[in-house]
């Protein structure tokens, strides 16, 4: 008994006429009509129905000529490479020193019913740096207002804008980059 011979594209007539009447909408707001009488629809079935016929002669290639196809489409064969993500830590409070991530620090994805997580290393340290406000100026109906005293004062909440105007705007210095960091604000 041979192995099963992996399908490369196992979507169905039905899946690829689901997938086209799906974006119908996004090309062609003004098509409403999605019956299966209309012409349009009877076109993509037709459609549907051709793409079927011609996936189910690339399910039957061997790999051997599969790996030819993709060679002469310039598309190289590459080696197995480790999993690489974009990792996102968070703090739980603020705090008051900054905070090292050592490289090497282990994260999981979620654990599923029936898959075990995923482990993924970081590869470098990462420094969380205390955001330092350095600076805060609001401009409100074209006027520019110097905030930087009355926020680091600590003496409440600090009204920036009588009322809100298009053009309206707060900006925020920093002593370092917080581009890698993300920041919250309390507006009230």
């Amino acid at each position: 008994m041979t192995l099963p011979v992996p399908r490369l594209d196992d979507r169905t007539m039905q899946d690829i006429v689901d997938e086209a009447k799906s974006r119908i909408h996004r090309y062609c707001p003004d098509w409403t009509d999605h019956n299966v009488s209309d012409p349009g629809v009877a076109l993509i079935e037709l459609y549907a129905w051709m793409t079927e016929m011609m996936l189910y002669r690339l399910n039957q290639v061997p790999d051997r000529l599969y790996l030819k196809f993709l060679e002469l489409m310039g598309i190289p064969l590459q080696g197995a490479s480790a999993a690489v993500t974009d990792l996102v830590f968070r703090l739980t409070s603020p705090q008051a020193a900054a905070v090292r991530i050592p490289a090497g620090t282990q994260v999981a994805t979620e654990r599923l019913s029936d898959a075990e997580p995923v482990v993924f290393q970081s590869t470098r340290d990462l420094l969380v740096q205390p955001p330092e406000l350095i600076t805060c100026v609001s401009r409100s109906a074209g006027k520019y207002a110097d905030q930087t005293e009355q926020l680091l004062g600590g003496a409440g909440p600090v009204v920036c804008f009588g009322s809100v105007t298009p053009g309206d705007a707060i900006y925020f210095g920093f002593a370092e980059s917080l581009g890698a960091n993300l920041v919250r604000f309390t507006v009230v």
